[in-house]
């Protein structure tokens, strides 16, 4: 077995949840950066069409009425309060990249330090079968067929690693970073109404943002995958009533990926496999 297919099953996961979670973020410096608006904000919105980040903060309602304006802030102050005090979720993904489409369940831990992840996901697109995934400190841990019962670990600080590139890429799975990015990236956005997710009752948001400034830093951003990109992206965010997360969809034609949260608080267990069920990727070189 070659490292090709350990690339894409992970790849399909890291890679859009990351485009998911680009914007989520709590982190004091960027969120302090937000307090001055950017030119992109004040063109979608003045002072005077939408509620202040301070307000959003305070009310988690960036928007009054359905299809009035929001800022860049705004939505950085409705991130910054869903993961406000946030330790753990659970989440369902559904989406797909490079035409391949893949469904997924598990949880998050956000408590403290690197966000750790478990997820089982079904990959028969992609002609992968069922996948599982475990993301712990700097390691990436996967199972699934051909790799015999084992966990395949991949050390994201091995500069020689099939999967050294994703590296960069954990720093999206954690819902402090980003603001800065999302900041620079933000083009226009509105407050869409009330809105029902699973029985939550939610208040939908919905922004676009220039996707080179948003994921341009993330491996594999050649210029030939530049070229092929679209210049904007569009995320839609669904807040429920205690202001935490409840749905996300993010992406373009093609590319895009939906997550679900809920039970956010929950009791989770994400930890390493144990020693004896792990191997690693040089026993699937070939």
């Amino acid at each position: 077995m070659t490292h090709r297919p350990l690339r894409l099953s992970a790849a399909a996961v890291l890679l859009p949840l990351a485009l998911t979670l680009t914007a989520c973020g709590g982190d004091d410096e960027a969120a302090s950066d937000a307090a001055t608006p950017t030119s992109s904000a004040s063109t979608a919105a003045t002072p005077d069409d939408s509620a202040s980040a301070s307000d959003a903060a305070d009310t988690g309602e960036a928007g009054e009425e359905s299809g009035s304006p929001i800022t860049a802030d705004d939505v950085i102050a409705l991130y910054s309060k869903a993961f406000e005090g946030a330790t753990s979720a659970k989440l369902s993904m559904t989406g797909g990249i490079s035409g391949q489409t893949f469904t997924a369940t598990g949880a998050g831990d956000y408590a403290a330090g690197d966000p750790q992840l478990a997820l089982s996901m079904d990959m028969g697109a992609a002609g992968l079968g069922s996948v599982d995934m475990r993301l712990v400190g700097k390691n990436i841990y996967m199972k699934f067929q051909g790799t015999n019962g084992k966990w395949v670990v991949f050390p994201l600080d091995d500069p020689t690693g099939p999967l050294a590139s994703l590296g960069n890429v954990m720093e999206q799975f954690d819902p402090r970073s980003g603001l800065t990015s999302l900041k620079k990236a933000f083009i226009k956005g509105s407050y869409l109404g009330e809105d029902d997710v699973e029985g939550r009752s939610t208040k939908k948001y919905t922004f676009t943002v220039d996707t080179l400034k948003s994921i341009g830093d993330l491996p594999g951003m050649t210029p030939q995958v530049i070229k092929q990109l679209p210049k904007t992206t569009t995320q839609t965010v669904w807040i429920d009533d205690d202001g935490r997360l409840a749905k996300v969809v993010s992406g373009f034609e093609g590319q895009q990926v939906t997550v679900v949260y809920s039970d956010w608080g929950s009791k989770v267990d994400i930890s390493a496999p144990p020693k004896s069920q792990i191997t690693d990727v040089s026993s699937f070189a070939g």
